[in-house]
């Protein structure tokens, strides 16, 4: 593991990018007073997660952000970053380089990255103790400390000497372990507070909850009730609603019935005007045989039906001319005051008309006899003359009058063709319009259906993404969890089988002939816990009746056996041996009436057929009982050989009563514990490879759903 390369940007007097490479061996930096090399030190003893800013140099921590100068202005941050090459492992990471990075923002908090994921200081730290780097190990030595190293104290040494030892690591984590202990036995104790509390609340809580219980069934009766009122209410609506709609449907009939009447009126009266105007013209025919007043007369019925003929244009354009169509309408209710007042005059000049003719009637008669009257005849010609002229001056004004109005009818035609045209054309732009408006709504619809489902597709992929997340986090929780787990039973397996090794509760004199160390010849090597098995309900009270015979040097002979009793003797220790030779089962007395027993001991082990005479002979007078009254009741009855419960008390023939110690392990355990614990490391391996296998498929799920998500993305923009 050696240093291969050091990054800095905006630390302390690096403003620019700079990357110094090393390569295996000794690099030296070489220069003048305040070039900077205390700087490259600074900065690796700080990406390594010192924290101190006086060992820095500077007054606080933001000082090691480059401040600025006369030539260029401050940075906002620093960052550092140090490449270690770990082909050789020394780190426990799975890379072969591993880049620290530490940054710091003015003004806020730093951030440490581990091959660019953000990590914490404490990782940052953890994964570096033991390897004799760190913030303060003794491979960073500053400016000046020296002689500090060389004149430390038995404490500062005896520090140095752990981090190079390797030791430093596991008393962090020592004393990491005896902290959450610690906070774990005050929440222990927190919680026992609280359960006190509470079993004291249990009570009232018990009631409150009987009455909340009684108040959510009152509230669902009444939101049940409410719920059927409000359907009642609803159905009433709705039925009125029905009745409504037969009443509104019942209405569009009468209106389209009365909306056709009322076409059928206005297409009667438009008929009834053209006959009307039918009989105008005919009026006018029959009335130009009149004199000069008639004429008159002829020409404002004239001026009448021009005015009838435009009312009739206007009224056909009234649904687009609205405007001019009311005022048009309004001419022509003036013009048929007109037509009323001309039609009276016509009267009144038809009566003067026949006083007229009466008179030159009996003018003509008294000419011929009253030649007397002439001057008077001439008088009234001069007269009527007069009247002559003024209807003739009247005729010229009527005609003039005519003709300004045939240029304003023509006017209103030349403006009426105009609209016609306009209409015309706007018709074609409004369908040319609508059939424009109708694609660019179909292609929006098309439009928003591919940006609806393709959001739909970017929602889903994210949900899944969410899931993927999700899983890939349970995934390495469960990795970590197995992984702590596996280290848990590996140490307490290694631990089992240490003692198993080391025959842990045997004397050390029995566990050196055991392996030979003495001269081989005092016995078969095996002692009686090797040769019983023990099922679990029973092993206490076996226990219990054996004592320290389960540890007992089982031997072939008697010579034997007086040989390694001398053996131990020599060695300053003790043992019981048991000589195979002189084996000699214990009478077993019968087993009274009406007391319930478990069985006898020796029906309770088991072992192999040659060595069932050292069972017999150890337990045949043993009986195995579930209670210490029902051995008391035992013994009570008249039986005299051992009784042992099944929680380990034991009674013996003199009648005392043993209760056993807590337990701290059991000889007859452990074997038991031992295949246990392989078969649950050989599970948990299966496990780990399964939980590996199940990262790595979230892992690859995830970036496909990175991919997919993008893609959906990009498609929802464009």
């Amino acid at each position: 593991m050696y240093l291969k390369r050091l990054e800095l940007h905006g630390f302390k007097t690096f403003a620019d990018p700079t990357e110094l490479e090393f390569t295996p061996g000794i690099t030296a930096l070489v220069g003048p007073n305040g070039s900077g090399k205390s700087n490259v030190f600074d900065a690796i003893r700080w990406v390594l997660g010192e924290m101190s800013a006086r060992s820095l140099r500077s007054g606080r921590m933001g000082d090691v952000i480059f401040a600025g100068s006369e030539a260029r202005r401050a940075l906002g941050q620093a960052e550092v970053s140090l490449t270690i090459d770990n082909e050789a492992g020394v780190l426990p990471v799975d890379f072969a380089e591993v880049t620290v990075t530490r940054r710091a923002v003015r003004g806020a908090e730093g951030e440490y990255y581990l091959n660019g994921i953000p990590c914490r200081l404490r990782d940052i730290q953890m994964l570096f103790l033991g390897t004799g780097l760190g913030g303060r190990s003794y491979s960073l030595v500053g400016q000046g400390q020296v002689d500090s190293v060389l004149s430390a104290g038995p404490e500062e040494r005896r520090r140095l000497l752990e981090e190079a030892a390797g030791l430093a690591r596991h008393k962090r984590r020592r004393r990491e372990a005896d902290r959450r202990l610690a906070q774990a036995a005050a929440h222990l104790l927190r919680a026992e507070d609280l359960l006190a509390e509470l079993r004291g609340q249990l009570e009232q809580l018990r009631a409150q909850a009987e009455a909340a219980a009684a108040y959510e069934a009152a509230a669902d009766e009444i939101r049940r009730l409410d719920l059927a009122v409000q359907v009642d209410e609803t159905r009433r609506i709705l039925a009125g609603a029905r009745r409504t709609a037969a009443q509104v449907e019942a209405a569009r009939g009468q209106l389209g019935s009365l909306s056709a009447e009322a076409a059928a009126l206005g297409s009667q009266m438009d008929h009834l005007r053209a006959r009307a105007l039918e009989v105008a013209a005919a009026w006018d025919d029959a009335q130009r045989g009149l004199l000069q007043a008639v004429e008159e007369l002829a020409a404002r019925e004239s001026a009448i039906q021009v005015l009838t003929e435009r009312i009739r244009a206007t009224t056909a354009a009234r649904a687009r001319l609205a405007a001019e169509g009311e005022q048009v309408l309004a001419q022509g209710r003036q013009a048929e005051q007109e037509v009323q007042a001309l039609r009276e005059t016509a009267l009144r000049l038809a009566q003067r008309r026949e006083e007229l003719l009466e008179q030159l009637r009996a003018a003509e008669e008294a000419a011929d006899g009253a030649r007397r009257d002439l001057l008077d005849g001439q008088a009234r010609l001069a007269a009527a003359q007069k009247d002559l002229q003024e209807l003739l001056a009247a005729r010229h004004r009527t005609q003039h009058e005519m003709a300004r109005v045939d240029a304003r009818l023509a006017a209103v035609a030349d403006q009426l063709r105009d609209l016609h045209d306009s209409l015309t054309a706007l018709d074609a732009e409004e369908a040319r319009l609508r059939s424009a408006a109708s694609a660019a709504r179909e292609e929006q619809d098309v439009l928003e259906r591919r940006r609806a489902e393709a959001a739909q597709r970017l929602a889903e992929v994210r949900g899944k993404i969410q899931h993927s997340v999700e899983a890939l986090r349970a995934a390495g929780a469960r990795r970590q969890q197995l992984a702590a787990e596996v280290e848990v039973t590996s140490r307490t397996l290694d631990l089992l089988e240490g003692l198993e090794r080391e025959r842990a509760g045997l004397d050390g004199t029995i566990q050196q002939a055991l392996a030979g160390e003495a001269d081989g010849r005092h016995g078969s090597g095996e002692v009686i816990a090797d040769v019983l098995s023990v099922p679990p309900p029973y092993r206490a009270a076996v226990e219990a009746l054996l004592g320290r015979g389960l540890y007992a040097l089982i031997a072939r002979t008697a010579e034997e056996a007086c040989e390694a009793l001398e053996v131990v003797r020599s060695r300053g220790g003790g043992a019981a041996v048991l000589p195979r030779d002189l084996l000699v089962p214990r009478p077993a007395d019968a087993l009274p009436d009406g007391v319930e027993v478990v069985g006898r001991a020796v029906d309770l082990v088991q072992t192999a057929e040659p060595m069932r005479p050292v069972a017999e002979a150890l337990l045949a007078d043993a009986v195995v009982v579930r209670a210490t009254r029902d051995a008391v009741t035992l013994r009570r009855a008249g039986y005299r050989g051992r009784i042992a419960t099944l929680d380990g008390v034991l009674v013996t023939p003199e009648g005392l009563i043993v209760q056993p110690a807590a337990p701290d392990g059991s000889v007859l355990d452990r074997r038991e514990q031992i295949a246990a614990l392989r078969r649950r490391l050989h599970d948990l391996d299966d496990e780990v490879a399964r939980a590996e296998a199940d990262l790595r498929a979230a892992q690859a799920a995830a970036a496909a759903l990175d991919d997919q998500a993008a893609s959906a993305a990009q498609e929802v923009d464009r």
